[in-house]
Formats: structure tokens, C-alpha cells, sequence
């Protein structure tokens, strides 16, 4: 039995069963035999045929054959075939395929109030090419089927129109419907929801280096957490450094068979302001002084009668906390050297606001190179005249783009023997000048790093 996929207007399975059987006829010598045709491509509206032939049959047999698409069975035949020989095509059609599209690709709308709903009719052929079609009827539903606006005999123009309509101060939330009926008197509808939006009282950022190489020992990863007018949230911090595994272990591991992670927590709080008060006096001493000699006394069994001095000193100290939560993490746990990982880093941070118990997150990734350096060239002409030296620059950085001070590269211009050494400057930096002067045709020049 031949069996061919089908390409419909949308996500979309195609399965074909053709079940064969016997029924209650004689044998016959010859083998039976079946073939089934199946278009390539269904096109909307467009009559299409499914054919089914048997030869040499040597007994009665019973014929089914169903479409299935999406949550839809549609039989197509189911007969009892008693003749040697059977040929049949059976006419399917697929309905025309038309659009009504939100003005963003979400059903999530965010609008603004007095900006009510747009929305936009799409009707298109097999081909994608715009139909003019006029459409008896078009109307908006709120989530309790309550048909709030309608629009009688909308016309086309170019396959497409476009249409809006206000909603209130105090919408009611959830799910609304925009139906399209048409002419054939069935429906076509499109749903978007309608949420309160909260503004958020904070946000959570992630920060992380973008790159870091194999050979990398340890990254810096901060998680902090603002309120929209500046200041530091205080809070729980919990962070997350996870390398997903390339093909994930079965789901009886768990998280632990989906990445390799590290995590932390802490806590994060504002800036607040404290005070040391240092006081030093004098008083006078319990007993007489000597000739030529001061001595203070802070422990005396007679009382003091009136100090000789005395000096407060007062140290407003401020302590600074920045709603932030920094860890160096060891980068031990998660191979970078090994295959089978993702080549990224992925950060997330979550902050339990103090008091209120919301919890925002924020995420952020780290790219892993196995790039150890890299070599380009500066400020190089295209061209050379001979007797003139010939400059430039080049530039070495590492995997994480620093640059690397103190190394030593090498160029050289094979076609005319041409090697010499550099050591980069602390910008990773090299200035060269080639002389010319017995250079007559063109040349390639190369640079290298003599590390290895």
C-alpha cells in the first residue's frame, strides 16, 4: 500500500487507513494486489481525489478509508469490494482557509483603554493570493457570549480590512471572541484576552559575563533587584547557574537529568544609616597630682565634683546595600570542556520582596567559546608600494575579547621569506612596519601566535 504525506493550511497530520478484509469468496490463483493514490497537496476549496485500485482479487474484501486531520475523522469510503478487479477516485475538498488576526501575533493583548481593539480580516486563496469576499456578518463577543458590537456586510478591500472597537473604563476580563460568519453560513473565530495589567513595583536584572572560554575557572554573577523609582528591593535572593545537557536524561531524574546546575541564596536589603557617638572627658582627680606630671583617672571611688573638660565626638556611618547579591561561581560543576552540553550558561534570579512575599525573576545567558584567542588585523591597507614600508596593526584577544598583554605573536609574508617576532603592548596591541623595498608583486601577510 503507497502512502503519501498531505500539506494543509496548518499544523496538521494526515493518515490514510485502507483495511482489507476477507469476506466469504473462493480462492483464486492469482495474487491480489492494491495501489492507492494520494495528492501531494490538498489546496483549500480546490476538488481533490484520493483513488484506490485492486486487481486479481480472490475473494470478497471490505474497503475503508478515513482522513484524519487535527482532532477531525472523516470517512471517505466503506463499501464491500466483490469484483476481480476495482478502480474508484474519491472526491475530497478541503475548506477555504481564512485569517481574522489580532494586531499583534499573541492573544495576549496589552492595549491601552482609549485605544480600545484593533483587529484585521485576512481572506486568501490555495495560491495566498488576497479574495475580495463580503462577509454577512461580523461580530464581538465578551466572555459571557454578550455580543457587544457587530458590523453587517463587510466587504474586502485587497483580501483584507481592518476594524476596531472601544472598550470601557472597567472591562470585563477574560477570553473575547471575534467571529466572522460568511456567506456558506459557517464561522470563522479568532479569541484574544483581556487581563488587568499590573504595573510591576520592581524588576530584577541579571548580571553576567556574555562570553567566557573553556578554560575558565570562575565567573562573576550579580542578581539585583530595583523598585521603578531606584531604590534597592529587600529581600530573599535565590540564583541559579544551570548547562543543560544536549539531550536530556529521562524525566524519572528529574531537573537533575536536564542540567548541571549551581545555586545560591542570600539576602538583599536598602541603604541604611547608623551613628558611633565617641565621648571623652576629663575630671578632676581623686587625689593630688604631682609636680610636673598630668594623669587621668576614669575609675574613681570619690566622686567626681565638675569635669575639667569635656568632648562628644559623632560618626554618622552609612551602610551601604545595594539590592544586589554577588557570587563567584566555580565553573567545576559544569565541564566546560565536555561535549553533550549546551554551549551556554544559563542565570536565573529570583527575589522574594520583604514584607510582601512577591517574587519577581529576571534571567540572563553566558556563551561558552572554545575559541582560546583571536588574531586580527588594524588599520591595514589593501595595497603596498614597493620602497614604502608597509604598517599596520594587530590586535590579540582572548575568548572573552580582553585583550592579552605581553604575548608573543609572529608575522611573516611566505612569498617573500619574511618572519618576525612581536610582544603585544597592554592593549594587546602590536604596531609592525615590513620594508618593501624587494617586493615587486603582490603578497599575503600572515599573523600568528607563537604560543601555540
Amino acid at each position: 500500500m503507497g502512502k503519501r504525506g498531505l500539506l494543509l493550511g496548518g499544523p496538521s497530520i494526515f493518515l490514510l487507513l485502507l483495511c482489507l478484509r476477507p469476506g466469504d469468496a473462493s480462492e483464486a490463483a492469482a495474487e491480489p494486489q492494491y495501489l492507492v493514490l494520494v495528492p501531494l497537496l490538498i489546496r483549500t476549496e480546490t476538488p481533490e481525489n484520493i483513488c484506490v485500485q485492486l486487481n486479481h482479487l480472490n475473494e470478497s474484501v471490505t474497503l475503508s478509508a478515513t482522513l484524519e486531520y487535527a482532532a477531525h475523522n472523516r470517512s471517505l469510503i466503506s463499501d464491500v469490494i466483490s469484483e476481480k478487479d476495482f478502480f474508484r477516485c474519491i472526491p475530497i475538498e478541503q475548506k477555504s482557509k481564512m485569517m481574522a488576526s489580532s494586531k499583534y501575533r499573541n492573544h495576549y493583548l496589552v492595549e491601552k483603554i482609549q485605544e480600545g481593539i484593533q483587529f484585521r480580516i485576512v481572506a486568501l486563496d490555495e495560491g495566498f493570493h488576497p479574495l475580495n469576499e463580503k462577509f454577512p456578518l461580523v461580530y464581538i463577543q465578551d466572555p459571557k457570549r454578550n455580543r457587544l458590537f457587530q458590523w453587517q456586510d463587510v466587504e474586502l478591500n485587497v483580501g483584507l480590512i481592518q476594524l476596531s472597537f472601544p472598550l470601557t473604563s472597567e472591562p470585563a476580563l477574560g477570553t473575547y471572541r471575534v467571529v466572522v460568519k460568511k456567506s456558506s453560513g459557517s464561522n470563522v473565530e479568532h479569541t484574544f484576552n483581556v487581563e488587568e495589567y499590573v504595573l510591576p513595583k520592581y524588576e530584577v536584572s541579571v548580571k553576567a559575563p556574555e562570553v567566557i572560554t573553556i578554560l575558565t575557572e570562575q565567573l562573576e554573577v550579580t542578581i539585583c533587584g530595583r523598585y521603578t523609582y531606584g531604590k534597592p528591593v529587600p529581600g530573599q535572593v535565590k540564583m541559579s547557574v544551570c548547562r543543560r545537557y544536549s539531550s536530556p536524561g529521562t524525566r524519572c531524574y528529574g531537573a537533575e537529568g536536564a542540567a548541571a546546575c549551581e545555586e545560591f541564596s542570600g539576602e538583599v536589603g536598602p541603604e541604611r544609616d547608623w551613628s558611633i557617638s565617641l565621648s571623652t572627658f576629663t575630671t578632676r582627680p581623686c587625689r593630688n597630682l604631682l609636680p610636673g606630671k598630668l594623669e587621668m583617672y576614669w575609675h574613681c571611688s570619690k566622686p567626681f565634683e565638675y569635669p575639667l573638660f569635656v568632648f562628644f565626638l559623632h560618626i554618622p556611618i552609612t551602610f551601604k546595600k545595594t539590592g544586589c547579591l554577588t557570587r563567584l561561581v566555580k565553573t567545576k560543576t559544569f565541564q566546560l570542556k565536555r561535549d553533550g552540553y549546551s554551549m551556554k550558561l544559563n542565570v536565573e534570579g529570583k527575589i522574594k520582596e520583604e514584607g510582601t512575599g512577591v517574587e519577581l525573576t529576571g534571567s540572563g545567558t553566558t556563551d561558552i567559546t572554545q575559541t582560546l584567542s583571536r588574531l586580527s588585523f588594524e588599520k591595514v591597507d589593501g595595497y603596498f608600494k614597493p620602497g614604502i614600508p608597509f604598517t599596520g596593526q594587530v590586535k590579540l584577544v582572548d575568548g572573552m575579547k580582553e585583550p592579552i598583554a605581553n604575548a608573543s605573536i609572529e608575522i611573516s609574508i611566505p612569498r617573500y621569506e619574511h618572519k618576525k617576532s612581536y610582544t603585544t603592548d597592554g592593549q594587546g596591541g602590536v604596531q609592525f612596519s615590513i620594508d618593501t623595498s624587494n617586493f615587486t608583486e603582490n603578497f599575503v601577510i600572515q599573523v600568528s601566535d607563537s604560543r601555540g
